[in-house]
């Protein structure tokens, strides 16, 4: 027989498996995530009718005379391209780019897909609807994600719930004016000390060192220091409840401000009244003269909108109260220093304890000295043109002792909450006041929605209106992924050729995840038809020499005749 007969049915055989191959990646066209295939050819075994001679003296040196026996396939190649994006406005589908797969379980069997077409099911998995493979990455524990474990299933629960949490810390941010403007005088007010509370509905004007006047009819200003800029900050308590706490900064000199307290006086949201504790605001001599020293607001009460109390105060790091806490900055505008103290928060008072309802002002006018306590919400006032208020002096420290008697034990008792506050992230440079707080801590809440970002993290919103990660999924890549075991329905299994999975998120491995999209496939349709053409054209050839073998074989046979 015709060793070119047998080359012939060779080649139409490899041009078969060719044109099987493109019929494949034209068929699967529309195929999420599919990877195309090439097939490649090689010639086989020659028979080697004389070898190869090395030059002589006389002679050069032959080639070898060899006839090939036809051909084989060489290779069916992945071609392991990204296909482009297509987006489908799902939010749990996901498209992914680079050299990797998604990773996906069924029971102990892993297997790998760049079909990103996942939805959760009824028992909150993240799946492959349509085989119910189980995506797998790694669940966050109360929005801590840790991506050094190993991989499990992705769960989200329908309905799950974010349990209430306490505030733990407080954070001050933005800039505080370095040229911002300071008390000289407060009316014709003086008082022993600088400190001037302003009984509600007292009018009074107060000078600035910029030359500027400002009209005030309450609050407690200090000359010296600027005029409070007062803010309302959210706070939580252990089962979910809003507090709000009234805090004021006030530069009190170059490069130095404070932070303090302010009052509330409307449920929630405003000031209850400028609550003092006289025995920290107010101190005598022997002689009982008052001597020099500012109010110290060291308690706040906050009316709840229940009707209870929130007592709100600074202590410092062995839980004692002070009135103010110190922000220093450097010549550069910068936060210097201890920056952190607490803030304490005792709630559930039923009433206003009796001796934290008291506040007193001392203050002059003129020639007269005015005395005013307010008790239990009743204002009681006295006067005196004498200059020297020695008199007044011992009175007012009898009150002081009679408050200090009273009981400071809440009615009901309080739970406390103690969070931090950190003043690290305030900078004081000229320009305008854009100083913020801001509190961790949350109401309880249910989740109603989720989304994922381009880290392939799980982020849940909840009805409380907290974003929280609950996952994050894992990306598997290959050494060589054409190297994989195609397993159907998109699938790919790990072989002897294309290495271990290393298993990590998505930017750990330098890819990129696509949300509300899914890869489209690779192949091109354009180039499929071309090498369709080529593989018909090679069948073609092969079959006739297949025909012409035959004529040659007819020919010989009929010598005969």
């Amino acid at each position: 027989m015709m060793r070119s007969l047998f080359a012939g049915v060779s080649g139409l055989k490899v041009h078969q498996t060719r044109m099987d191959s493109i019929g494949n990646n034209i068929a699967n066209i529309n195929t999420v995530g599919f990877k195309s295939s090439r097939t490649t050819f090689a010639d086989m075994l020659s028979q080697t009718q004389s070898g190869a001679a090395a030059p002589a003296d006389n002679v050069g040196g032959t080639n070898p005379k060899q006839i090939g026996l036809g051909v084989s396939v060489a290779s069916i190649d992945l071609i392991f391209t990204d296909g482009s994006p297509q987006g489908t406005g799902k939010n749990t589908d996901l498209a992914l780019s680079g050299n990797g797969l998604f990773v996906v379980k069924n029971g102990d069997s892993t297997f790998y897909t760049r079909d990103g077409a996942f939805s959760f099911d009824e028992n909150g998995y993240y799946v492959l609807p349509g085989s119910g493979l189980k995506v797998q990455g790694w669940n966050a524990v109360n929005g801590s994600l840790n991506t050094n474990s190993q991989p499990s299933d992705i769960i989200v629960p329908t309905g799950k719930t974010m349990a209430a949490a306490a505030t733990t810390e407080i954070t001050f941010n933005g800039n505080l004016n370095a040229n911002e403007p300071l008390i000289t005088a407060i009316d014709d007010i003086k008082t022993y000390g600088s400190t001037v509370n302003i009984a509600s509905g007292t009018i009074s004007n107060i000078t600035l060192s910029d030359g500027s006047t400002v009209t005030v009819t309450s609050g407690r200003y200090t000359v010296g220091h600027s005029i409070p800029m007062s803010t309302v900050l959210q706070v939580y308590d252990s089962e979910g409840m809003s507090h709000s706490v009234p805090v004021q900064l006030e530069k009190a000199g170059a490069n130095t401000w404070l932070a303090s307290l302010a009052s509330l006086t409307t449920a929630g949201t405003a000031p209850v009244t400028n609550i003092t504790n006289p025995s920290k605001g107010v101190t005598f001599d022997s002689n009982n003269n008052r001597i020099a020293t500012t109010y110290a607001s060291v308690y706040s009460y906050v009316k709840e909108s229940d009707g209870t109390y929130t007592r709100v105060s600074f202590v410092d790091n062995n839980d004692t109260l002070v009135s103010s806490f110190t922000i220093q900055f450097d010549s550069n505008g910068q936060s210097t220093g201890n920056l952190t103290c607490k803030m304490r928060l005792e709630y559930n008072f039923d009433a206003v304890p009796d001796e934290e309802n008291a506040t007193m002002y001392v203050q002059r006018r003129g020639s007269e000295a005015v005395y005013q306590y307010v008790i239990n919400g009743r204002t009681y006032t006295s006067t005196t043109t004498n200059t020297n208020i020695r008199g007044y002096a011992s009175g007012i420290n009898s009150y002081v002792n009679q408050i200090e008697s009273y009981s400071s034990v809440p009615v009901n008792g309080a739970s406390v909450t103690t969070p931090t506050a950190n003043f690290q992230g305030l900078t004081q440079y000229s320009g305008s006041n854009s100083a913020y707080p801001s509190a961790n801590g949350n109401v309880a809440g249910t989740l109603v929605s989720i989304s994922v970002d381009t880290s392939g993290v799980i982020t849940g919103t909840y009805t409380n209106g907290m974003n929280q990660f609950e996952a994050q999924v894992a990306v598997a890549q290959f050494t060589n992924a054409a190297g994989l075991t195609k397993s159907g329905n998109s699938l790919y299994a790990e072989s002897n050729n294309s290495g271990q999975a290393n298993i990590k998120t998505a930017p750990d491995l330098g890819l990129t995840i696509t949300p509300s999209a899914l890869e489209m496939s690779n192949v091109d349709l354009a180039n499929e038809f071309s090498e369709m053409i080529i593989t018909q054209r090679g069948f073609q050839a092969n079959s006739k020499i297949i025909n012409v073998g035959d004529e040659m074989l007819e020919t010989l046979v009929n010598m005969k005749r």
